[in-house]
């Protein structure tokens, strides 16, 4: 193999990245998250499959850096890697939403535990937040 073809093999791998990262940002938007990480597992083994290719694109020499068709590939390569980052920073962003939302609900939760232990009453009389009229 020549380094085009190690270059048309990670833009293949990049674009099959990009649409796999599309799926799972989607995905954790409508919170399924068991299909959220199947797939993280998928696209990891991908990265490694693009990382190991690069590698062995390093490792000929063959680079043949005049070509303008190289030139072109690299350069989707790249907006590639660019798009996919963009990704993965939305999908940062709503995880911190959705992490600031569960915080939330859990202080809610917490604030009626204590409210309901509050009106618990130890020694069978009224509860002592509760306010009589005669």
């Amino acid at each position: 193999m020549n380094g085009e073809d190690f270059l048309d093999m990670i833009k293949e791998g990049h674009v099959r990245l990009h649409s796999m990262v599309c799926e799972q940002l989607e995905l954790l938007a409508h919170d399924r998250f068991a299909e959220f990480l199947a797939l993280s597992k998928r696209i990891q083994d991908l990265q490694q499959h693009l990382s190991s290719l690069t590698k062995r694109l390093m490792a000929g020499s063959v680079q043949q850096q005049g070509s303008p068709r190289i030139g072109a590939v690299k350069a989707q390569i790249s907006d590639l890697q660019a798009a996919i980052d963009e990704l993965y920073a939305k999908m940062a962003q709503l995880i911190s939403e959705k992490k600031d939302g569960l915080s939330k609900e859990l202080a809610k939760l917490k604030k009626g535990q204590r409210a309901i232990r509050g009106y618990r009453s130890k020694d069978k009389t009224s509860p002592r937040f509760v306010h009589k009229t005669t």
